[in-house]
């Protein structure tokens, strides 16, 4: 079984990890966009109910802990047992199981990299102004927010894990020079994030790599 798999059971996001909190208020933007690329993508899609399948998610992390693995019963091994007791009540080919989290970008000058993609830093000034045309670059890193995704198939069995970048968490604010001459600046929080949908399909792209091409249909 490849991605050409017609139905996917995806289910929802941080299903068996806790979404950090800076991410919550505006995660359904992400949801509501990653069903519209797996559709454009060709892929009939089944859900879940969020707390329907975070139950069933800890129902099979108890089961496998229960088993002759033990202890060392691991997130694929609950993966695989929740695949198998979902087939009991509905087809599928695939599940795909998506994680928001935080990761450090890499800052340089005016740009953040990280997770295969690029994105250019939003720099305000100490009272709020925007600089889109100051010189002023940064060094270092930043928050930032990506996607994980893990693919099965309906027997439990691994078949593609990646991650990709979708947005800074921060925006630059200059505060001026520092004693040495140099800009010194701090971060703030970007009022809103995931709000360009380019974007986010960017980072899809980059999460699911080459097991779903952007051009499959």
């Amino acid at each position: 079984m490849d991605s050409r798999a017609e139905t996917w059971l995806v289910l929802p996001l941080n299903v068996a990890a806790v979404m950090p909190e800076e991410l919550q208020p505006e995660s359904e933007v992400v949801w509501v966009e990653l069903e519209l690329y797996l559709r454009d993508r060709g892929k009939e899609l089944k859900t879940l109910a969020r707390p329907t399948a975070r139950a069933l998610w800890l129902k099979s992390i108890r089961e496998v802990r229960a088993g002759e693995a033990g202890r060392r019963a691991d997130y694929e091994d609950a993966s695989r047992a929740l695949v198998l007791e979902l087939q009991k009540h509905a087809e599928f080919d695939a599940m795909v199981v998506p994680s928001l989290f935080v990761r450090k970008a890499v800052l340089q000058e005016r740009v953040a990299r990280w997770d295969g993609v690029e994105r250019a830093l939003e720099f305000e000034s100490r009272g709020g102004a925007t600089l889109e045309d100051d010189e002023t670059g940064v060094e270092g890193t930043a928050a930032a927010a990506s996607l994980h995704v893990v693919v099965f198939d309906a027997h439990g069995r691994k078949l593609h894990e990646g991650v990709g970048g979708l947005e800074p968490l921060v925006r630059v604010r200059v505060l001026g020079e520092d004693s040495f001459g140099k800009p010194a600046y701090s971060f703030a929080a970007r009022e809103t994030v995931f709000s360009d949908t380019a974007h986010l399909r960017e980072g899809f792209v980059a999460a699911f790599g080459r097991f779903l091409p952007p051009d499959e249909r």
